[in-house]
């Protein structure tokens, strides 16, 4: 069951969103604005993953899979994850950036 509407992504900038004391990894676990030697994370090969059968999927798939994964779990699974963004600290950010215009 995907909600009506549907959810629609909504793209700030790194700057924009630490301001805004959004922390990527424990509130936005799939962004890390990493700097330094966490930089290197992203160097990592993925090959030896691919070479044994990984196959990594395009995330305009990947994205409605998950929410309509997440949509068959319990109500009390869904409302207390153990990382991401809140609710209603999701609703602060994005009015905060649409407000700016961009």
């Amino acid at each position: 069951m995907i909600p009506n509407p549907p959810p629609r992504a909504v793209w700030a900038p790194a700057d924009f969103l630490e301001a805004q004391k959004v922390a990527g990894g424990r509130d936005m676990p799939v962004w890390i604005d990493a700097k330094g030697d966490e930089a290197a994370f992203a160097e990592t090969s993925a090959a030896r993953a691919t070479k044994a059968g990984l196959k990594i999927k395009q995330m305009r798939k990947t994205v409605p899979d998950t929410l309509a994964w997440h949509l068959t779990r319990a109500a009390a699974e869904r409302d207390k994850l153990k990382s991401g963004i809140s609710h209603e600290r999701e609703v602060v950010a994005i009015a905060a950036w649409r407000s700016t215009g961009e």
